[in-house]
C-alpha cells in the first residue's frame, strides 16, 4: 500500500535544520554543507515518487501598509485591517500569515505588514543516490528508511583569455537561513511486487 510523507524542513543558520514538521519522518540531519539526510519511521520496500522544493525565506524588517515597494514579492506577516487583495493579494485569496503577493500599489492606511521575500539561494533539489537501496536497512529492526536530498546552488566559472568563456556547475550549499525545504516521498510498505 502506497504512503505518502510530507515533511518540511525548516534551515536555520549555517544549514542548521530546526524543528521538522510532518508525519512519517524520524530525523533530518545535516552531513554536509547541502546534504540533508532522512530517517523515516518505517522500513519501506519500494520507493515510488518524490519531490522537493525550497520555499523562500523572508528578509530585513516588517514592512508597513502604505509603504509597500511596487512590483516587490512580500510575505504577510500581520494582516491586521490592511485590504490585501487591493494591494496585489489576487482576488479570492483570503489574507492569511505567511501568504505572498507582488505589491501593486504602496498600500493604504492599514495597520497590517509584511516582509520582503528573498531567494533561499537553492536553483534545485536532488536525491543523492538511488533511495530504493536505504529504505529497507536490515539488521537493526525496524530502524527506518533513509533517503539523502542535496540543495544545489550554481558556481560560476569566469575564463578571460581568448575567448572569453564562462561554465556553470552545481555543488550542494545550505540554503539560505529561513529557507523552508518540503520534501514529500512516496514509498511502499507492501511485501508484493509492483
Amino acid at each position: 500500500m502506497p504512503v505518502q510523507i510530507d515533511v518540511s524542513i525548516p534551515i536555520g543558520a549555517s544549514g542548521a535544520i530546526g524543528t521538522i514538521s510532518g508525519p512519517g519522518v524520524k530525523a533530518a540531519t545535516r552531513l554536509a554543507a547541502g546534504v540533508i539526510q532522512l530517517q523515516m519511521q518505517d522500513n519501506y520496500n519500494t520507493f515510488l515518487y518524490g519531490k522537493a522544493i525550497a520555499v523562500s525565506p523572508q528578509t530585513g524588517s516588517a514592512v508597513n501598509d502604505g509603504s509597500f515597494t511596487i512590483g516587490d514579492t512580500y510575505q504577510i506577516v500581520t494582516v491586521g485591517t490592511t485590504t490585501w487583495n487591493s494591494y496585489g493579494l489576487p482576488a479570492g485569496v483570503t489574507p492569511a500569515v505567511g501568504a505572498a503577493f507582488v505589491a501593486t500599489s504602496a498600500g493604504g492606511a492599514g495597520t497590517g505588514t509584511a516582509k520582503l521575500v528573498t531567494s533561499s539561494n537553492v536553483s534545485h533539489i536532488e536525491l543523492a543516490g538511488d533511495p530504493t537501496l536505504t529504505i529497507a536497512p536490515t539488521g537493526v529492526g525496524n530502524g527506518g528508511a533513509y533517503v539523502l536530498i542535496q540543495t544545489m546552488a550554481p558556481v560560476f566559472t569566469y575564463n578571460s583569455g581568448t575567448p572569453a568563456s564562462s561554465t556553470v556547475t552545481y555543488a550542494p550549499a545550505d540554503a539560505v537561513s529561513g529557507t523552508i525545504i518540503k520534501v514529500v516521498l512516496t514509498m511502499n510498505n507492501s511485501s508484493l511486487p509492483q
